[in-house]
């Protein structure tokens, strides 16, 4: 390796570290006055412990950041597929507990910086995600938050209910793909929708490198759902939801 690259790789860790001592300073100062809570859970479907592993490591990160957070321990709801459909219901739980904004962040997420979620709590939108090219086709589902207003807790809602109901008919969906191509295209040209453009090696990125046979099945199957069927999902959801509430009326 010439002195050149050498030099420029130093002033690279040089700038990032600096970079990275400028975030974790700023959150001492910022989320203890502002009402935001960081939520999250775990549910391991098999021995490995991964899942709790991971969220006791953000835990200990966001303990040391002084940012407040909400990390619970659920039942297995039946497998990876299951579990991921029970976030937006926990979401919209812990928004309506708390009554305040809450940001989420799947329990294996990996965050060089608190820089992610500072410039997520300074959003302005109800409803904010991570998105490289600041647009939904590029939209990550690991960390999204939602301040405790109507609009938002309306999309939680249809999200929730969406998710409950494939949950329940065993269909082969998840809670990021059911967000990006049914809930928001639904409120789509919103003015409280917004996105956080960062890169991935910035905003954070997903411990678990090793997918399993039944994980990288579940994001196969979801993509059999053709959009006219995820777009009916949600007034099939609707639907039953109305029976229930007749039946018991």
């Amino acid at each position: 390796m010439n002195l050149k690259v050498r030099l420029h790789k130093i002033k690279k860790f040089i700038f990032s570290e600096v970079r990275n001592f400028f975030w974790k300073c700023l959150s001492f100062f910022l989320f203890p006055r502002r009402s935001i809570v960081v939520i999250s859970f775990y549910a391991d479907y098999d021995s490995s412990l991964r899942y709790e592993i991971a969220a006791n490591k953000l835990a200990k990160q966001l303990k040391k950041w002084r940012i407040p957070f909400d990390f619970g321990k659920v039942s297995d709801q039946g497998g990876y597929r299951k579990n991921s459909l029970y976030k937006p219901r926990f979401i919209y739980e812990k928004a309506l507990k708390y009554k305040k904004t809450v940001i989420w962040i799947d329990c294996d997420s990996v965050l060089p910086s608190p820089e992610s979620l500072i410039r997520m709590a300074l959003q302005k939108t109800a409803f904010s995600a991570i998105s490289p090219s600041g647009s939904i086709d590029k939209m990550e589902g690991f960390l999204l938050k939602f301040v405790f207003e109507a609009r938002s807790l309306e999309l939680l809602k249809f999200w929730t209910l969406h998710c409950t109901y494939a949950s329940e008919k065993n269909l082969p969906e998840l809670d990021h793909d059911a967000l990006k191509s049914a809930i928001l295209p639904r409120f789509d040209g919103k003015e409280f929708i917004g996105y956080v453009r960062l890169k991935p090696k910035i905003a954070g990125f997903k411990s678990s490198k090793a997918i399993d046979k039944k994980i990288e099945v579940s994001h196969e199957e979801v993509k059999t759902i053709t959009h006219e069927e995820r777009m009916e999902l949600l007034l099939l959801a609707q639907r039953d939801l109305e029976i229930k509430q007749n039946f018991q009326n």
